[in-house]
C-alpha cells in the first residue's frame, strides 16, 4: 500500500517535492505518536479503525476505507476510499503465468485466514467455517483451491491462541490440511501457498481474466484480494465467515448491493462478460492531499 501511494505522490508534480510521511497500521500510529514535525505531513493507511488513531497529531491525515468509518469521534482529517490500495494492475498481472493452472478450472476458491479485530485480537478462520463453504460448492465443477499466509496461520491450544510458525513453510497448516482430509472429489485440486515462493494468486487473476466463464470466490475477510479482483474487473462471489470484522461485513454488503459482486452461494453468470474495472484509488487520494494542502497554505 505505501509502495503504491508513494509512487503516485511522486508521479505528481505538486506533491513529489512535498514532505510527506506515509505510515501504515498500528507501527504507523507509534512512528506518529512520537514524531510531529509540522514541516511534514504525515499520512496514515489503515484498513479499520485503530484506537490508537485517537491519539495522533490532528494534522496527521488518516486514509481509510469507507465502510471502516464507524461512527468515531475523529479530531483528524479523514480521507475514504472504497477497498484498500493494491500494486495490482492489468499491465503487471499479464506478466504471470496462467499455464500453471489447469485450463478446464471452472472455480477458483480462496481459502479465508485468521483475522486481526481492531482491539488486536485474532479471531480464528476454524474447520466448522469452511465446512459450510466446502458443502455448497457444486459437486460437478472442476475446482482450484488456493490459499494464503493467514490460512491456518493460528491455533488455539488450551484458550490462548499460539502462532503455527511451520504452516506454509515446512507443513501445510491445519485448516488446509482438514480441507485436503474432506476433499472426495477427484476434479478438487488444493495447492499449499509455500513462504518465500510466489504465490498462484496473481496467476488465477489472469487466468480469470482470460477465461471469463471462471468463476472466482473470495473471503469476506480479504478486502485486499477483494479489491484486487474488483480493480481487474472481475465479479466474485463473495463468502462471509465469523472470522470477518464488522468493516468487512460492511464492505461485502455494500458490494453485494451494488452489483459488483454476488453472496456465495449465489455464484456469477458463468457467460457474464466481466464489469468495468474499479479505477485506481490513489488517484482520489491524491487530489485530497492536493486539496488539503491548498487549505493549509491559505490558513
Amino acid at each position: 500500500m505505501i509502495n503504491s501511494l508513494r509512487s503516485a505522490i511522486n508521479a505528481n508534480a505538486h506533491l513529489k517535492s512535498q514532505k510527506i510521511v506515509i505510515g501504515a497500521g498500528r507501527s504507523g500510529c507509534e512512528a506518529f505518536k512520537r514524531v510531529a514535525q509540522s514541516k511534514n505531513t504525515n499520512v496514515l493507511l489503515t484498513w479499520q479503525w485503530l484506537e490508537e488513531i485517537k491519539d495522533l497529531p490532528k494534522e496527521t491525515i488518516v486514509i481509510m476505507p469507507e465502510c471502516a468509518v464507524d461512527g468515531h469521534e475523529n479530531k483528524n482529517i479523514l480521507i475514504t476510499i472504497d477497498g484498500v490500495l493494491h500494486t495490482r494492475n492489468l499491465k503487471n498481472v499479464q506478466d504471470e503465468n496462467s499455464k500453471l493452472i489447469d485450463n478446464q478450472t471452472e472455480i477458483i476458491v480462496m481459502l479465508a485466514g485468521d483475522t486481526e479485530d481492531k482491539e488486536s485480537h485474532w479471531v480464528l478462520y476454524t474447520p466448522e467455517m469452511v465446512s459450510s463453504l466446502i458443502r455448497n460448492l457444486p459437486s460437478n465443477k472442476k475446482i482450484l483451491f488456493l490459499n494464503g499466509p493467514r490460512t491456518g496461520k493460528y491455533k488455539g491450544i488450551h484458550g490462548m491462541m499460539i502462532v503455527d510458525k511451520m504452516a506454509h513453510r515446512t507443513k501445510i497448516d491445519d485448516l488446509t490440511q482438514f480441507v485436503m482430509n474432506n476433499s472426495f472429489n477427484e476434479d478438487w485440486k488444493i495447492v499449499d501457498f509455500k513462504i518465500g515462493k510466489e504465490s498462484l494468486w496473481g496467476a488465477a487473476l489472469k487466468f480469470c481474466l482470460e477465461n471469463p466463464r471462471t468463476i472466482m470466490i473470495l473471503p469476506g475477510e480479504s478486502t485486499s484480494m477483494i479489491s484486487e479482483a474488483l480493480g481487474l474487473g472481475i465479479r466474485p462471489s463473495i463468502y462471509k465467515h465469523p472470522a470477518m470484522t464488522e468493516a468487512s461485513r460492511k464492505y461485502v454488503d455494500n458490494l453485494v448491493c451494488q452489483g459488483k459482486a454476488t453472496l456465495y452461494p449465489q455464484l456469477p453468470q458463468e457467460n457474464a462478460t466481466h464489469q468495468k474495472a474499479i479505477s485506481p484509488q490513489e488517484n482520489k487520494i491524491i487530489n485530497e492531499i492536493c486539496k488539503i494542502l491548498g487549505n493549509k497554505k491559505r490558513t
